[in-house]
């Protein structure tokens, strides 16, 4: 049983709207760490 449904949108990389306006991917809560680790 889940508590939440999401619908969340998927594009092509022809139809996706932030390819077409330049803007880069990016991962949400997800940073770089110092050293790689």
């Amino acid at each position: 049983v889940s508590l939440v449904a999401i619908d969340v949108p998927t594009y092509s990389a022809d139809d996706c709207p932030l390819c077409r306006e330049g803007l880069p991917l990016v991962k949400p809560g997800s940073r770089a760490t110092p050293g790689g680790a």
